[in-house]
Parts: C-alpha cells; sequence; structure tokens
C-alpha cells in the first residue's frame, strides 16, 4: 500500500513522456496522472475508515471530514481544468482582467495545495503546543486534558492496555509520578510500579519520557 502505488505513480508518469507524442494530450496525461495518485490516497483514507471497527479510532478519522470533502471536491476541479485547458481550449489562454485560465495556471491545484498546507502547519502547531517533546506539567491545561481523554482510547487499545493500566497512563500523562499515583488511586506503591512496568513493556517504550512521546505521536 505505501511502496507499490508511488512505483506505480513514477513509472507511468515517465512512460506518458516516453511514449506519446509531445503535445496537449501527453501534457494532459502527464498532469492528469498526479490527479489519479491523489485520487488513491483519498480512496485508500476512505476506505479504512469504512473498514474501521473502532469507534474511537473512528471518531478521531471522522473530525477530518471536512478536509477529506474539500481535497475531494479540489482534486475533481483540478481534473477538469486540465481537461479545459489541454483538451478544448484552442487559444493558449483566456483572460478575464485579473484572471487568466491557461495551461499553466490551476487555481484550484493552487488551492488544494494551500488547504493541505494549512492543515498541516496548524496539526504541528497543536502538537508543539502539547509539548510532546515533554510531560505537561502536573496538573495541565484543560486543552491538554481534553486531548489526552480523545486519544487515551485509542492507544490503550492498540497497545492492549487493562482498564487499570489505562487509568494508570492517564495520570501519567498528566505528570504525575509513581508516589502521586499510588495516592490518587489509593494503590500501593509497589502496586503502580508493576502497572508502570507492564504498560511499558506492552508499549515497547523504555522509559516514561518515550511512552509519553508515542502517545503524543499517535494523537
Amino acid at each position: 500500500m505505501f511502496v507499490v502505488p508511488p512505483a506505480v505513480f513514477a513509472v507511468a508518469s515517465i512512460a506518458t513522456l516516453v511514449f506519446l507524442p509531445d503535445g496537449d494530450l501527453q501534457r494532459f496525461w502527464f498532469w492528469s496522472i498526479r490527479q489519479f495518485y491523489i485520487y488513491w490516497i483519498l480512496l485508500y483514507a476512505g476506505y479504512s475508515f469504512l473498514r474501521q471497527k473502532d469507534e474511537a479510532e473512528r471518531a478521531r478519522m471522522w473530525r477530518h471530514r471536512g478536509l477529506y470533502a474539500v481535497a475531494w471536491l479540489l482534486g475533481l476541479i483540478v481534473l477538469a481544468e486540465d481537461a479545459v485547458s489541454f483538451l478544448m481550449m484552442d487559444l493558449p489562454l483566456v483572460n478575464l482582467g485579473s484572471i487568466i485560465f491557461s495551461a499553466e495556471r490551476s487555481y484550484a491545484e493552487n488551492l488544494l495545495m494551500l488547504v493541505i498546507g494549512v492543515a498541516a502547519v496548524r496539526n504541528a502547531v497543536r502538537m508543539l503546543s502539547l509539548r510532546f517533546e515533554r510531560p505537561p506539567a502536573q496538573g495541565g491545561s484543560k486543552q491538554q486534558e481534553q486531548q489526552i481523554i480523545e486519544n487515551l482510547n485509542v492507544f490503550a487499545t492498540r497497545h492492549k492496555l487493562s482498564q487499570r493500566e489505562r487509568e494508570v497512563l492517564y495520570l501519567i500523562l498528566l505528570g504525575k509520578d509513581n508516589q502521586n499515583i499510588a495516592s490518587e488511586m489509593s494503590l500501593a506503591l509497589s502496586t503502580v510500579k508493576v502497572h508502570v512496568h507492564n504498560i511499558l513493556k506492552k508499549t515497547g517504550d523504555a522509559s516514561r519520557q518515550e511512552l509519553i512521546q508515542g502517545f503524543w505521536k499517535m494523537s
């Protein structure tokens, strides 16, 4: 799924330059192959959502439905623009005042890249704001706690954590040490240490720091 499609995209792109005669038809197919690759990515994302059984994971994916719909809409408009520009227009360009339509410009494609770029930057800023490089301070912000709650079930399900281990993990993510966890959960300190050890073993992390970073990376 991650190796074959890019390879097919690269081979098909080269093939259009090698086997099709130079002209508008060649240019149309050369640029359209990129759009078909984008459609493949969107279709695979939709398929992954439909076959997802975990309700928490589906809820996380559903939050991006707006971006998904916009990507489909703009992607189809790009293909239509290319068809008009390369296959239907007799003139090299159409000038409508300050707006110029030509084979060299694709407003929908520029907008699509802008939308994806803004979404990527927003996600990066959110990740940084949640201080994924270090544990949240004890008694973190409401935003941090809400993000932990939203993603804890998905993370715990992936790593097959027990209910008690989920509760311990939640307090770890809030920045509490073993002694504070033991006091809050009314458990013996040795019991908390066993739970922490089991969590690290199930997630494959060597330390609490790696565990916390792994959680925020997944979010």
